[in-house]
Order: structure tokens, then C-alpha cells, then sequence
């Protein structure tokens, strides 16, 4: 069973493009869920909920997060665990780490396990 979370706050909204793989026990969060206050004013400075952007054909590892303002450009990879905290562009990216950012360009994927793959390929 896949376990993900998608927590979008009023005026925000979360767009998932086709043929998506979304793996287990993600987060996509809208927010920040909490009030973030300003110490001198008193002020809510994180009110406002963002969109989030997932393209065509985006592979998201087991407990990634893609956080409010976000944006996932299609036939990308978000790697396991890694936190998506800005937009990436560019499309065809393999995306890790915490912070995410670009490790590798230039890929595709498919659903397929790699070694059926390499038997067919050889």
C-alpha cells in the first residue's frame, strides 16, 4: 500500500502532471502548518500558502518532500528522502539531497526493473 500525504492549505493547490510515480510515505505540504511570528511586531510572517508544480512523468523517491513554491520539471527524478524546497526548471534531472539540487542531467526513466531491462538491451 503507497502512503503519501498531500496537505494543501485554502488558496493553494497542488497540479500533479500524467503518468507520475509517486513512491512511499511522501509529503507535499503547501505550507509551513504552523505561524511563524515576527518577535518585534507580533506578526504572522508565513501566512500565505504556494502552489506546487509536478510535471509529466516524475518519478518521486520513498519519503521525499516537496514543500510550498515548489516545482518539478517533467521526466525528473526527486531521489529518496530528499526535500524539494524551489523550482527546477530544467527537465530530465535526477534532484537529491537536503536541500534538493541537480546531481544529474541528461536522464529519463522507466517503470521497469533495471535488470529485465539489461537482458532485453543486451
Amino acid at each position: 500500500m503507497v502512503e503519501a500525504n498531500i496537505i494543501l492549505e485554502e488558496n493553494a493547490y497542488c497540479e500533479i502532471g500524467e503518468d507520475c510515480m509517486l513512491s512511499n510515505k511522501i509529503l507535499i505540504r503547501s505550507s509551513d502548518g504552523h505561524s511563524v511570528i515576527d518577535a518585534k511586531t507580533g506578526k504572522v510572517v508565513n501566512e500565505t500558502a504556494e502552489k506546487i508544480i509536478i510535471g509529466n512523468h516524475v518519478w518521486i523517491g520513498t519519503e521525499a518532500m516537496i514543500l510550498k513554491n515548489s516545482q518539478i520539471s517533467s521526466n525528473s527524478i526527486v531521489a529518496a528522502k530528499s526535500i524539494v524546497n524551489k523550482k527546477f526548471i530544467e527537465e530530465n534531472v535526477i534532484i537529491a539531497g537536503i536541500p534538493a539540487k541537480v546531481v544529474k542531467k541528461g536522464i529519463s526513466w522507466r517503470r521497469e526493473n533495471p535488470w529485465i531491462l539489461s537482458k532485453i538491451f543486451r
